[in-house]
């Protein structure tokens, strides 16, 4: 089984600053995905 990356959307977060990251994953672990942004100071 090959499993290749497969684009869905694009977020533009620039607007948010240099410094703004996104990140993806299980934060809580109720085996959704969430999806959290952070600027850092």
């Amino acid at each position: 089984m090959n499993h290749q990356p497969h684009e869905i959307a694009r977020l533009d977060i620039s607007q948010a600053g240099e410094r703004c990251k996104m990140l993806l994953g299980d934060l809580n672990g109720d085996g959704r995905l969430e999806m959290i942004l952070v600027q850092e100071m």
